[in-house]
C-alpha cells in the first residue's frame, strides 16, 4: 500500500497485478482510501472498463477492473480493452481542465496473454507497476497472522480438522489462485476446511461443496444455481420462469428471503451499493468473490450442461467455456461438445455471432 501511494503521489497512473484471488481489488481500495486521507478534495471512482463514465471527475483517483474478463479471459474482449485504454490516455490530453489519476487492477496472467495487445500502453499507463505475486516475507507474516487470528482461533472444537492444517497446505496447490482469496474461503465458511484438506484443492472443494447441497438444502442450492445462471440476483425483480420452469426449480421471492442469512456465505450485496446503503429488498446480490462463481459454474455445468448452454448469461458462458480438446484441461473453464456449443450458437443474434466469430466456441 505504502509502494502504490508513493507512486500515485508522483504520477497519474498505477498498475496492480496478481493472480486471481491476490487482493488486487482490496489494495487498490485500500491505496485509494488512505491517498485522499490527506485532506485534500480527492475522492476516489470504481468503474468495470466497459462501463467507464464519457467523462473522468475532477480530482478523482479511478479504480478499474474487470480488463478481458472478470471470471476468465473472453478472447473476444480485446477491441473493447483497447477503446477503453485509449479512453483513459485521452483523459490526461486535459489535464489543465481535469486532474484525474487511475489505477488499472489487471490479472497477471491475462497481463503475459495480451502482453502484445497492451504494448502500446506501457509508456503511458502500465509503466508503474505493483506486482502482488512477488515474494515478500512482511506480506506473507500478514497471512500467517490473518491465519491464526480468524481460522484457527475462533474455532472451539478441539477435534477439528483445523487443528492439524497449516498454510504451507494451501500454498503448495490451486497455484492459479492466490492466498488471500484461499484464506478469506476458509474464514467464510469454517465448515469447508475438512473436505480442502482430503481434496487438497480449493476448486474440487468448492464445487463438492455445490454439488453435495443439492442433497443436503436443495432449496438453497437451488437459489445459488439461478444466481449462477443470472450471473447476479435483483431483489426486488421477479423470478425468471422461463428459468425456473425450465429447470424444475421450486424457488420464489419469499424463500429467497428465508435463505438469505445462509445465502451470504456465496452471495453478497454489491459493494457500491452497500456504500450508497441501498435497502437489502431492493439491492443486487451477486457471488462475493469471481472464484465462488466459476466453482458453482463447474458444478452447474457437470449436472446440467445443456441448461448452462441454453440459459446462463452470455459473459460467463464466453469466459468459462470452451470447445471440446482432446488431452486438455484448463483450471478455469468447462468443456463442451459440438452438441452443446450448438445450442449457445443458437441463442445468438446474428449481430451477436458476427461480434463474437473469433470466440473458440463459434470459430470451430
Amino acid at each position: 500500500m505504502e509502494q502504490g501511494i508513493s507512486v500515485l503521489q508522483r504520477n497519474d497512473t498505477l498498475l496492480i497485478t496478481g493472480k486471481l484471488g491476490s487482493a488486487v481489488t482490496s489494495t487498490a481500495e485500500s491505496i485509494m482510501k488512505e491517498f485522499i486521507k490527506s485532506g485534500s478534495e480527492w475522492k476516489f471512482r470504481i468503474h468495470k472498463y466497459t462501463d467507464l463514465p464519457v467523462e473522468f471527475e475532477s480530482k478523482t483517483v479511478n479504480f478499474v477492473y474487470g480488463w478481458f474478463g472478470l471470471y476468465n479471459d473472453d478472447p473476444c474482449s480485446v477491441r473493447g480493452v483497447v477503446l477503453q485504454c485509449n479512453h483513459i490516455a485521452n483523459a490526461f490530453k486535459y489535464k489543465s481542465k481535469k486532474h484525474v489519476k487511475f489505477i488499472i487492477g489487471l490479472r497477471s496472467d491475462f497481463q503475459s496473454l495480451y502482453h502484445k495487445d497492451l504494448e502500446q500502453f506501457n509508456e503511458d499507463l502500465l509503466h508503474y507497476k505493483l506486482n502482488l505475486d512477488t515474494v515478500d516475507k512482511t506480506r506473507d507474516k500478514g497471512y500467517e497472522e490473518y491465519f491464526e487470528k480468524r481460522i484457527k482461533a475462533p474455532c472451539k472444537k478441539s477435534g477439528c480438522k483445523c487443528k492439524t492444517l497449516k498454510i504451507e497446505m494451501m500454498e503448495k496447490k490451486d497455484s492459479k489462485i492466490g492466498i488471500p482469496l484461499k484464506l478469506a474461503i476458509l474464514a467464510n465458511d469454517h465448515e469447508l476446511i475438512p473436505q480442502f484438506m482430503e481434496m487438497r484443492s480449493f476448486k474440487k472443494t468448492l464445487k463438492t461443496h455445490f454439488c453435495s447441497l443439492k442433497k443436503s438444502d436443495e432449496k438453497l442450492y437451488q437459489i445459488i444455481m439461478y444466481v449462477c445462471l443470472k450471473g447476479e440476483l435483483k431483489r426486488s425483480e421477479e423470478i425468471d420462469k422461463d428459468i425456473v420452469g425450465n429447470l424444475h426449480y421450486e424457488i420464489t421471492k419469499e424463500n429467497i428471503g428465508e435463505k438469505m442469512e445462509t445465502l451470504e456465505k456465496y452471495i453478497r450485496m454489491r459493494k457500491s451499493e452497500k456504500r450508497q446503503s441501498v435497502a437489502p429488498e431492493k439491492a443486487t446480490y451477486i457471488f462475493w468473490h469471481p472464484f465462488i462463481y466459476i466453482c458453482a459454474f463447474h458444478a452447474l455445468f457437470e449436472s446440467n450442461p445443456d441448461e448452462v448452454m441454453t440459459y446462463c448469461n452470455i459473459d460467463a458462458i464466453l469466459q468459462l467455456v470452451r470447445p471440446e480438446r482432446e488431452n486438455r484441461e484448463d483450471y478455469f473453464t468447462v468443456s463442451a461438445s459440438s452438441a452443446k456449443v450448438k445450442l449457445f450458437k443458437s441463442r445468438l443474434k446474428p449481430e451477436e455471432l458476427q461480434d463474437y466469430a473469433a470466440h473458440p466456441l463459434l470459430a470451430q
